[in-house]
């Protein structure tokens, strides 16, 4: 709440700075937003091997989310759950901070959902202005990439991932997608959780110059 998306950054690259000494190699890997914010630790940081992303966004997932840098001022929350857009990630996030919630019991949909699931208004008008960021960046990303997705995303907009990885200038990059999957298919539960750990797993053994033990394992 009423951090600046600087304040991201900086914080990112002092957490990179304090491992960066620990280990041989560093592969990062970001979700989502944390995809950008990993990117920019590549660009600042060209020993890192590759980047994981994890369904990451190009742009704000909703168009109107672009009008929160006005809203800021007069609407200090934005609930998610009021669009039929973002209504089934937000189920994804509250079960995933407590599965025993009854999600649909009216009691809680009245009461509850609102308070659990709002977002301060000026982190959404970050995000956007972090999402363009990115923007900025793919064009020169030439750190090894590979990039897993979800067919049904419901917080990336369609189609935006394919345009970010047309720009990626590669040739060393990769895009994984899972039909079954959602926004979060690192999560246990997720369809795509069996399969999408190996295959980062995989990605790392393939880049690293250091080597891992022939019985590492996801």
């Amino acid at each position: 709440h009423k951090i600046p998306r600087q304040a991201w950054l900086d914080e990112a690259q002092e957490t990179f700075d304090t491992v960066h000494g620990l280990y041989d190699e560093i592969f990062l890997m970001g979700h989502s937003m944390g995809a950008v914010l990993a990117a920019h630790l590549c660009q600042q940081n060209p020993t890192v091997r590759g980047l994981v992303m994890l369904t990451p966004i190009y742009e704000a997932p909703d168009d109107r989310l672009n009008w929160m840098k006005f809203l800021r001022f007069v609407m200090p929350w934005f609930y998610p759950h009021k669009l039929r857009s973002m209504r089934k990630l937000v189920r994804e996030r509250v079960l995933d901070f407590d599965p025993t919630i009854d999600f649909d019991n009216p009691d809680f949909q009245q009461n509850e959902l609102p308070k659990v699931s709002r977002v301060p208004t000026g982190s959404l008008v970050e995000m956007v202005k972090m999402a363009a960021y990115g923007r900025t960046l793919w064009p020169n990303f030439t750190t090894p990439s590979i990039i897993f997705r979800g067919g049904h995303d419901p917080a990336v907009k369609p189609g935006t991932i394919d345009t970010l990885y047309k720009v990626l200038p590669g040739p060393d990059k990769k895009l994984v997608t899972f039909p079954e999957a959602g926004h979060e298919p690192m999560r246990p539960f997720d369809p795509a959780h069996k399969k999408l750990w190996p295959q980062a797993l995989e990605f790392i053994r393939t880049h690293s110059q250091v080597g891992l033990p022939a019985n590492a394992n996801s």
